[in-house]
């Protein structure tokens, strides 16, 4: 549990130093002036410090909390920028800001000091407390479903019709376009999504997946120029509970029935019921043909 008090304790001290720092930077270079060297125009300002300051501590502590609660799932603590900025964000009166607009030139340091109390009190931290908590509270259920959404659009099956390509070789099959160099970058970024959302399923079940999509994210990743697609008839985790072909024009998961029902069986559980359960009633017909 967050402690608004402890919170806001924190973030003063470090005000305190950004003020004194910002104060000490801007009297150094002046004086840098005065003795001929030339010094670039400084842009930091009082109340822009303290923002960015802030801004720099909450994310910091978001990213700790992240790490100590998502338990490998991919969901992180976000918070609204607008809930601890100030500066963009009208929590001051004109006239305030133009007390730190005084204080910007680094010739008041009492004054700024005295606008660490005013800055704090524009921040709502029980509100920033709650908010983090709740966050902290939900992390894993938010990455279990971001992981079944990974899995829902990477084999497409939001467009059912084009995803679910049938049974065959006593696999059922989901197909997605063929990609190439041009790109490749964001695609990486959709497979790495995928890719621990199948390993927390083969974990769990206690599944092998064969390690098709290692393989297939390594292969991808040496995509350039000269090499600008996987070659077509690629495979990757040959006899494993999924195998990925690769054609010219597409490339297919094959899951084994029993892979697939590891699958269905997460996505049941975490915010795909509908989905799964549309597959589940175009298999067996699918089966049977």
């Amino acid at each position: 549990m967050q402690d608004p008090i402890a919170l806001r304790k924190n973030l003063h001290d470090r005000l305190v130093e950004t003020v004194e720092s910002r104060n000490a930077l801007l009297q150094h270079a002046a004086f840098l002036t005065t003795m001929g060297v030339h010094v670039q125009p400084l842009r930091v300002y009082a109340l822009s410090s303290m923002d960015e300051v802030t801004r720099n501590f909450i994310d910091g502590l978001c990213k700790r909390l992240t790490a100590h609660h998502a338990n490998g799932t991919p969901a992180k603590i976000e918070l609204d920028r607008g809930l601890y900025q100030v500066a963009d964000h009208k929590r001051l009166t004109r006239q305030t800001r133009e007390l730190f607009g005084q204080c910007d030139d680094g010739q008041k340091p009492e004054e700024e000091m005295a606008l660490i109390s005013v800055y704090l009190d524009a921040l709502d931290f029980a509100a920033i407390a709650t908010e983090i908590d709740r966050q902290a509270a939900n992390l894993v259920n938010t990455g279990l479903g971001l992981m079944a959404n990974a899995i829902i659009d990477q084999l497409s099956l939001r467009h059912f019709r084009r995803g679910f390509s049938g049974v065959r070789y006593n696999r059922v099959i989901f197909e997605t376009y063929a990609f190439s160099d041009n790109g490749i970058g964001s695609k990486l970024q959709e497979l790495e999504s995928l890719r621990p959302a199948l390993n927390l399923i083969e974990t769990e079940a206690g599944l092998p997946f064969g390690g098709a999509m290692d393989a297939y994210i390594a292969e991808a990743r040496r995509l350039n120029y000269s090499y600008p697609k996987i070659a077509s008839r690629t495979v990757f985790g040959k006899g494993g509970g999924l195998e990925i072909h690769c054609f010219k024009d597409k490339h297919e998961f094959r899951f084994t029935r029993t892979a697939l029902d590891a699958v269905l069986a997460f996505l049941m559980l975490h915010g795909g019921e509908e989905i799964a359960a549309h597959l589940l009633d175009s298999l067996n017909p699918a089966e049977a043909a």
